[in-house]
């Protein structure tokens, strides 16, 4: 269990290190989000996201779970290639496992981020309504963006989103030092498991209150799993 007694973050960023969904992050739109919720906060905020300084392997894995741990809101930056990684996945189910564990509604905590693709074709969950995301797909470009006439539509649209967050983590619930975490490794041991090779993850990660069966799974070292949380595939998908 993580020695903490309160959040470390004012925002967790998700989203694919793919290109050029993650050249667009780092260059564009976490720098812009920190000028606007530093504006909004009057201090510099806290933001995990930079993965680029981390290490691979065990380190990676447990730095990311206290940093979800320590975050009262997610940022998942939305596109078809972060429905396909394992742990943009585990980022999101947990803060869906705090909002079921919180009675929270399903944009209590999260605030997605439309980077590409089309909304209707992403998992059943992540199909919400459009008042809920910040829809940024008009400019999700990277290297040329700062170039464009509509980039100052950007820095607006970004300042909205920062007026937003700084919203929902002043609202956030207490911290809970025994709220589950769920990991990449979790996420693809299920997806071996899953013999007909459904996209459709949506329903991975719920907490099992009905009669779904149990996966069992060896946390890694740090990691916060409390006994009474059941992973499950709740199936569902194509």
């Amino acid at each position: 269990m993580f020695d903490l007694t309160n959040y470390e973050y004012d925002i967790f960023i998700s989203y694919s290190w793919d290109a050029p969904c993650g050249l667009w992050v780092s260059k564009h739109f976490a720098p812009c989000l920190e000028e606007w919720l530093t504006a909004e906060f009057g201090r510099k905020p806290r933001i995990f996201w930079d993965r680029t300084q981390l290490n691979y392997g065990e380190k990676l894995s447990c730095t990311i779970q206290r940093a979800l741990l320590g975050s009262p809101c997610l940022v998942p930056v939305w596109s078809n290639m972060y429905f396909k990684s394992n742990w943009c996945i585990a980022e999101w189910r947990t803060f869906r496992l705090r909002e079921s564990r919180e009675n929270l509604t399903q944009s209590g905590v999260i605030c997605p981020v439309l980077f590409h693709g089309d909304p209707g074709k992403y998992p059943t969950e992540a199909r919400v309504d459009p008042a809920l995301y910040c829809d940024m797909r008009n400019w999700n470009y990277f290297d040329e963006a700062k170039d464009m006439q509509d980039y100052s539509l950007f820095r607006k649209e970004v300042r909205k989103l920062a007026a937003q967050l700084k919203e929902r983590v002043n609202e956030a619930p207490q911290f809970v030092a025994t709220w589950p975490i769920c990991t990449g490794d979790q996420v693809a041991e299920l997806r071996k498991q899953d013999p007909g090779g459904k996209e459709d993850i949506s329903g991975y990660y719920l907490v099992d209150q009905v009669k779904m069966p149990k996966i069992s799974f060896a946390p890694p070292a740090g990691a916060v799993v409390p006994s009474e949380t059941r992973i499950v595939d709740a199936g569902g998908g194509a």
